[in-house]
């Protein structure tokens, strides 16, 4: 919102409650209350007037941001690659590692 790019918001809060049952270690309660606030800033967007919900277009973010392409997609974790697995061991703690040969350029998150 702050650098005026109003439809891009409300698609990101839209995004956001899409994939909000992806995040299996948030509690049932932290979803509840994650909802309910992205809700809330949907709604003021909904009775905001048409000419403020949209980007405005003199305004250039830089660099213009890539968002690479995912041939594959990791289940747990859909802005990841299904090659990287993660993995958790007591001593270590959460970790991921190539589950698979990973090939030159190929894009994990």
């Amino acid at each position: 919102v702050l650098f005026k790019q109003m439809a891009d918001a409300e698609d990101a809060y839209r995004t956001a409650i899409k994939y909000l049952d992806k995040a299996t270690k948030l509690s049932a309660e932290k979803k509840k209350q994650f909802e309910q606030e992205v809700q809330h800033a949907l709604s003021l967007f909904q009775k905001a007037p048409a000419s403020f919900r949209k980007n405005d277009p003199n305004v250039r973010l830089s660099p213009a941001p890539e968002i690479p392409e995912i041939p594959s997609q990791n289940n747990l974790f859909p802005a990841m690659n299904d090659a990287v697995v993660f993995k958790y061991e007591e001593a270590r703690g959460r970790f991921a590692v190539a589950g698979r040969d990973i090939t030159v350029g190929e894009v994990l998150t």
